[in-house]
């Protein structure tokens, strides 16, 4: 463990991109020899998936990724045999956007879920039926295929129980969640798995009635502010820290204190997910599974002048996400994608890996990612928040607050935090990522025609939840 000195030093540092640790970790390492699926059913009958989401979960905030505290233990042990994902991003800020992009490999313009969650009040917007979602293929080829959740926006009710033969919706507790997986596997008839976990512990750091030790002895205690609100209601709370003109107001030490919470709930979190691997380890499962994790967002510490995920930004640290995929026989050593990559590329990396066919959409293919495992990846990402979109590049960083609105151009080489907007001083640049936005955009019009947004009315039981949480009033 880092001294106190020099973790304090570390903590409130801009997210990194192609973390010295990771490619350090590669060039140690080298590539792992990756043997295929057809490989994998010759000698161990078919690949089992668990897709573990840890909601809000930042990439530079993991042990193995270089963050100077001990937070992720069994994460970093998983890393030593996984393809990790060096730079990939979200597709959007909040949750039922960007799992909507992670479940149908979509970008948001295909899925029509885009509106912010204030917009929620009797309805919802639901999973277009006319797509398919990851546990389809797996369960039209055999798989047994189950969800535990206790994120209000994905349950069957917003059409994510197409395909699952279980989903459990269950309380918003990471213990719960993975208690009930393990339950699941138990009692589940033998055959090939699929099983997907969110999880939500990370997320609610920002509940400060919820009292918790600190993670590192040099963290801060909070400023009498900071104690003052977590008397509050959590709604209250929620909605204080992501009102924007509060986050300025903040105390240094009191973002030092919110991120020691945080840490210590990714700790906790991460001890739970070790529960679930050591279950797969004595029932013989581990190296016949591959454990994918992942996020559907980051979190803003500020750095932008913002607390918490959501609103308009789309600054990296809320839309840069940790990926792994973890398997003992696939992986011998890490493999490092540093090209960027980003959430909708999962469901064809799982195609790939269990040697399944793609989906399509009325005859037009769906999945608009690029399999982890290709050869050729043009690196280009397309993110999405109201009416700003960005568009990442090897090197550039590009947002376009609206239709004609203000540019912001960033070079990630040299400015990983996005602290300064180089879009006056290269106008060339601007012109050749919005031409390139421009086309990333019309690549989708030929499958968004063929969708058509879904709502669905929000059950009383639920729109409690959601007020009681802070999302709708």
């Amino acid at each position: 463990m880092s001294d106190g000195k020099n973790a304090k030093k570390n903590r409130g540092r801009s997210p990194a991109r192609n973390n010295s640790r990771i490619t350090g970790l590669a060039l140690l390492a080298g590539f792992s020899l990756v043997l295929g699926a057809n490989g994998f059913a010759a000698g161990q009958g078919r690949l089992n998936v668990i897709l573990i989401v840890v909601d809000a979960l930042r990439a530079d905030h993991l042990g193995f990724a270089g963050y100077p505290l001990p937070t992720t233990p069994v994460i970093d042990r998983l890393a030593r045999n996984a393809l990790i994902g060096a730079n990939v991003y979200a597709q959007a800020n909040w949750t039922a956007p960007a799992m909507a992009s992670l479940m149908s490999g979509t970008y948001p313009a295909v899925h029509k879920i885009t509106k912010s969650p204030e917009a929620a009040q009797d309805r919802f917007a639901v999973l277009p039926k006319a797509l398919s979602i990851l546990p389809q293929p797996l369960h039209a080829a055999g798989y047994f295929t189950a969800a535990v959740s206790s994120c209000e926006w994905i349950s069957p009710s917003s059409g994510y129980g197409k395909g699952f033969d279980q989903f459990l919706l269950v309380e918003r507790k990471d213990e719960t969640v993975i208690h009930e997986a393990i339950g699941l596997l138990r009692s589940r008839k033998p055959g090939p798995f699929f099983l997907y976990l969110h999880l939500l512990d990370v997320h609610d750091y920002f509940n400060l009635r919820v009292k918790v030790p600190r993670f590192s002895p040099s963290a801060a205690p909070p400023s009498p502010k900071m104690r003052a609100l977590g008397q509050k209601p959590r709604a209250e709370i929620y909605r204080w820290l992501g009102d924007q003109k509060n986050a300025g107001g903040l105390a240094g030490e009191d973002l030092d204190y919110l991120r020691d919470r945080y840490d210590f709930f990714l700790n906790r979190t991460d001890g739970l997910i070790g529960e679930l691997i050591g279950y797969l380890e004595k029932a013989g499962l581990a190296d016949r599974t591959a454990v994918i994790l992942t996020a559907d967002h980051g979190e803003s510490f500020s750095e932008h002048g913002r607390l918490i995920h959501g609103g308009d930004s789309l600054y990296n640290e809320v839309l840069r996400i940790p990926l792994i995929i973890h398997n003992r026989a696939l992986f011998r050593r890490p493999k490092i994608i540093k090209e960027n990559a980003q959430s909708l590329d999962i469901f064809p990396t799982v195609l790939d890996l269990l040697d399944l066919e793609p989906v399509e959409v009325s005859g037009t293919p769906q999945l608009q990612g690029t399999n982890l495992l290709a050869r050729k990846r043009d690196g280009i990402v397309l993110c999405v928040a109201g009416n700003k979109m960005k568009i990442l590049d090897r090197r550039w960083s590009f947002i376009r607050n609206r239709p004609g609105g203000d540019a912001e151009l960033y070079d990630l080489d040299r400015d990983p935090g996005e602290t300064r907007n180089l879009a006056a001083e290269n106008p060339d640049v601007v012109r050749r990522m919005t031409d390139l936005l421009s086309r990333k955009i019309a690549a989708s019009l030929v499958l968004s025609k063929k969708i058509l947004p879904e709502d669905a009315p929000i059950d009383e039981n639920t729109k409690q939840r959601l007020k009681s949480l802070g999302y709708i009033k």
